[in-house]
């Protein structure tokens, strides 16, 4: 068993958020009710209006909270930016339309401590019972328990809406790729990108469990159908970066997923008729496909902003 070390002594949270000014508000709300070591929370909106800061107005008397507006776009653009302005030596994301745990950020401190060998930890993402047969959102149990390139070759992804990080970790492999994520011009992907990198670096990823968000992103009909889309089409993207880059772990991936939903859709025909699961496959390969227009810095492993 490691070593323990003293736990982190300055947490920074970083929220970004685009037109949801009712769940941002509860979101803040919940984190700056946490315990747990000191802490800073940087919410950075990207809204074409006001009603974000203004839903925050009653919170912002807390020292704690910042509140940057940016003209960026995406998720992954927006904590990029609240990294940038934080203090912390521990950097945590979630999303605005989640609600953290009371010891949120007390749990990951604490697990940071108590795995002193962990560069990121991978924290519980649920959906209520009241919302769990309301539609989809995305979820994750954290009970991998280490993160590896198998575990991903299987389907495990933790998701940025609870995540920590060291800032060490971020010194070493780099920011989020603008052009994944949610609201950028690859639609999704920036956790497998983000998650590759580090192993890439050497650097280890584990669960923490007991770090727990709520997941209150609920999608039904065609926007969950649309979500999903998103969703591979990212991943597609993500893994055709890495192995445009050479790397023998993008094209195991690609490959992996490309093959799942392929001989999903074959036994799906055969059995029903329809090819259901030949959407998803078409969705990684439009996503491998589109990461072509996007010159890629070799250095940096990021997608370059601008396309060709």
């Amino acid at each position: 068993m490691p070593a323990m070390v003293e736990p982190v002594r300055m947490v920074s949270v970083t929220v970004p958020t685009r037109g949801r000014a009712q769940h941002l508000r509860e979101c803040i709300a919940s984190i700056l009710a946490c315990s747990g070591p000191p802490f800073e929370v940087i919410v950075v909106d990207q809204s074409d209006d006001r009603l974000s800061e203004e839903a925050l107005t009653p919170l912002l008397a807390d020292a704690r909270l910042h509140y940057l507006r940016s003209d960026t776009r995406g998720v992954c653009a927006g904590r990029n930016v609240g990294i940038a302005e934080s203090r912390g030596e521990l950097l945590v994301c979630t999303d605005d339309d989640c609600r953290a745990a009371p010891d949120w950020l007390e749990q990951f401190s604490q697990s940071f401590a108590q795995k002193p060998e962990a560069a990121v930890l991978c924290g519980r993402v649920f959906i209520p019972d009241a919302l769990a047969h309301t539609g989809y959102a995305a979820s994750y149990p954290a009970e991998v328990g280490e993160h590896s390139v198998e575990t991903m070759r299987r389907g495990s992804f933790p998701l940025t809406a609870n995540l920590a990080l060291r800032r060490e970790t971020v010194d070493r492999v780099g920011l989020f790729d603008e052009a994944l994520g949610a609201g950028g011009p690859l639609r999704s992907g920036g956790e497998p990108d983000f998650l590759l990198r580090v192993l890439r670096c050497g650097l280890r990823i584990f669960d923490a469990p007991g770090a727990q968000v709520s997941h209150l992103g609920i999608r039904t009909g065609h926007a969950k159908d649309e979500l999903m889309r998103k969703y591979l089409f990212g991943t597609g993207a993500a893994m055709a970066k890495h192995a445009r880059l050479g790397d023998p772990w993008g094209f195991l991936l690609l490959r992996t997923y490309l093959t799942y939903f392929s001989k999903q859709a074959v036994k799906n025909l055969i059995k029903t008729g329809r090819p259901t699961g030949a959407d998803g496959a078409a969705a990684l390969l439009a996503g491998a496909v589109a990461s072509l227009r996007f010159r890629i810095d070799a250095g940096s492993r990021l997608y370059k902003s601008r396309a060709r």
